[in-house]
């Protein structure tokens, strides 16, 4: 069973083995990778998620609520540039820097 937030012990002991093949150690124990894969899965569908929403909203500010969002892809790692311009904000902080400095 995975370890949640309920099943924090109040005292951790830990012993590092010098040897992979020692008696007392966890036979095929497969929860070990799939929390942290688990956390950036839900890290990725989560900004995909969001990209999605500011792309709607985008297309409403524009008076273009007729027209349908065509897909994205959202690369792994989704770095804050390529989020920015999915958004569509690089449109939004031109059409800003024009109207504040004619």
């Amino acid at each position: 069973k995975i370890p949640t937030i309920d099943t924090i012990p109040k005292q951790f002991n830990v012993q590092i083995l010098n040897s992979g093949h020692h008696k007392n150690r966890i036979l095929s124990s497969k929860a070990s990778g799939e929390p942290p894969l688990l956390v950036a899965a839900s890290v990725h569908c989560a900004t995909r998620s969001a990209v999605r929403e500011a792309r709607k909203q985008y297309l409403s500010w524009n008076d273009n609520s007729g027209e349908s969002d065509i897909g994205f892809e959202l690369p792994v790692p989704a770095i804050m540039p390529v989020v920015k311009q999915l958004c569509g904000l690089d449109s939004v902080e031109k059409y800003l820097e024009c109207k504040t400095y004619p």
